[in-house]
C-alpha cells in the first residue's frame, strides 16, 4: 500500500490526467469517490488508467473495477470510510427495528442505496454507500426533524436489507414501458 503522501500524489495525477478527462465528465461524483479510493490507497494511477480503457460505453468506472475483480466492494466501502473518517458497518446478522424503515422512504433506500440502522438521542444512523451524496441526509433530517450520523456499508449489504425491507422491486407497468 502507497504512503498517504504518496497516494495523494497519484491522486493529484489522476486528476490532471487528459486520458481519464471524459471519465471525470461523464461522472463527477464518481470521480470524487475514485480519487478518495487512491487517497485511502485502494487503488493506484496505473490500474484506473488500464481499466478506463476497457470500461464499456456508459458503464461506471467503479463497476469495470468491480467486474474485473480489481477491488471488492468491502474494499470500495472500508476504502470510503478511511479517507471520509467515517464508520465501516457490515449489515450482515445485523438486527434492524422495522419500524425505523418508516423514517425512510423505498424510493429513498432503492435510489440513493441507504438503510436506517438506530436512533439515539434524536439522531439516526444511516447506512450508505456513497458518503458524498447527501440528499437523503438532507430529506431524512428536514421530513423527520432527527439528525442524520452516516455510516459506510458495501452495496450489496444493502441492496439485501433494502430487499428484505420493502421487498423486491416491482416489475415495469407495460404501459409505462411504452408498449
Amino acid at each position: 500500500m502507497a504512503s498517504s503522501k504518496e497516494s495523494h500524489r497519484q491522486a493529484e495525477e489522476i486528476i490532471n490526467d487528459p486520458g481519464l478527462m471524459s471519465v471525470w465528465d461523464s461522472n463527477p461524483l464518481e470521480s470524487q469517490l475514485i480519487v478518495a479510493l487512491v487517497e485511502a490507497g485502494i487503488l493506484t494511477k496505473f490500474q484506473i488508467k488500464k481499466l478506463a480503457k476497457k470500461r464499456k460505453e456508459g458503464e461506471c468506472l467503479l463497476d469495470t473495477f468491480l467486474g474485473t475483480g480489481t477491488i471488492t466492494e468491502e474494499d470500495i466501502a472500508e476504502g470510503l470510510a478511511d479517507h471520509y473518517h467515517l464508520p465501516y458497518m457490515r449489515l450482515t446478522n445485523l438486527s434492524i427495528e422495522s419500524e425505523l424503515f418508516n423514517y425512510v422512504e423505498e424510493d429513498l433506500a432503492r435510489r440513493h442505496l441507504c438503510v436506517p440502522l438506530r436512533i439515539e438521542r434524536k439522531q439516526l444512523t444511516l447506512a450508505m454507500h456513497n458518503p458524498l451524496d447527501f440528499k437523503p441526509i438532507h430529506k431524512i433530517e428536514s421530513e423527520n426533524g432527527l439528525a442524520v450520523k452516516a455510516v459506510i456499508s458495501s452495496r450489496s449489504d444493502i441492496l439485501r436489507v433494502v430487499e428484505e425491507q420493502y421487498g423486491l422491486p416491482a416489475p415495469l407497468d407495460k404501459s409505462m414501458k411504452g408498449e
